[in-house]
C-alpha cells in the first residue's frame, strides 16, 4: 500500500492555483484520515465527520492561501495534524476513559522495543492493544494508530502531535513496554 502519494508536491502547488486541483489529494488521503479517525474515535460517524471537518478545513486554508508548502512538513503530516486536533478537540472536556500513567522512569532504547513489538506479535494481538490503548492519554493513542495503521515514521509522527522526536520516541517506547506487561498480566491471570 502507497503510504505517500506519489508527486505529492505537483498536486498540492495545482491545488494551491485551482481548488479543482484537490481532488486527487482527497481521493489519495481520504480513507487513510477516515481510518486514523475511526481508530481514535468512538463511532463510525464520529469518523465521518471528524474527516469531512479534515477536508473542509484544507480546503479553507487552500482557498485562503493559508497552506504553506514545506520541505520539512509533507502535506500528509499536515492533513494527519488537521484530524489530530480535531479529535483533542472532540474529546476536550469528556473523560471517558481512565487515563494510565506512563512511569517517568522507564527508558528503553530501540532494540529492546524492537523485541517487545516482536514479542507482541503486534498482527495477531491489535485488537487487544486497540483496547489498551483506549486508556493511554491522547498523544500516546495518535503515536500508536499513526505508526502502525499509517506507517509513519517517529518524524512524521512528531510533526503531527506537535512534539519534539525525543519525547514522540520516548512516549512510545514507555508505551510499549507498558502494553507488554498488561498483556503479559493479563496472560498470567487467565
Amino acid at each position: 500500500m502507497d503510504h505517500l502519494l506519489p508527486n505529492e508536491k505537483e498536486f498540492v502547488e495545482k491545488a494551491l492555483v485551482s481548488l479543482d486541483e484537490f481532488v486527487p489529494l482527497y481521493k489519495f488521503y481520504q480513507k487513510k484520515i477516515f481510518n486514523y479517525c475511526l481508530h481514535r474515535l468512538p463511532t463510525e460517524v464520529d469518523a465521518e465527520d471528524t474527516t469531512s471537518q479534515v477536508f473542509v478545513n484544507a480546503l479553507n486554508s487552500f482557498a485562503n492561501k493559508q497552506y504553506v508548502s514545506s520541505d520539512e512538513y509533507t502535506f500528509k503530516a499536515w492533513l494527519f495534524r488537521i484530524a489530530h486536533n480535531l479529535i483533542v478537540d472532540f474529546y476536550r472536556g469528556k473523560s471517558r476513559y481512565k487515563i494510565i500513567e506512563i512511569d517517568e522512569n522507564i527508558v528503553e532504547d530501540e532494540a529492546t522495543c524492537q523485541e517487545i513489538e516482536e514479542t507482541l506479535d503486534l498482527e495477531r494481538s491489535s485488537n487487544k492493544i486497540l483496547a489498551i490503548l483506549k486508556r493511554f492519554d491522547d498523544s500516546t493513542q495518535s503515536i500508536f494508530v499513526l505508526r502502525f495503521r499509517e506507517d509513519m515514521n517517529f518524524e512524521e509522527i512528531a510533526q503531527v502531535i506537535s512534539l519534539d522526536l525525543s519525547t514522540t520516541k520516548m512516549k512510545y517506547y514507555r508505551a510499549l513496554n507498558l502494553i507488554k506487561k498488561i498483556i503479559e498480566k493479563e496472560k498470567f491471570i487467565n
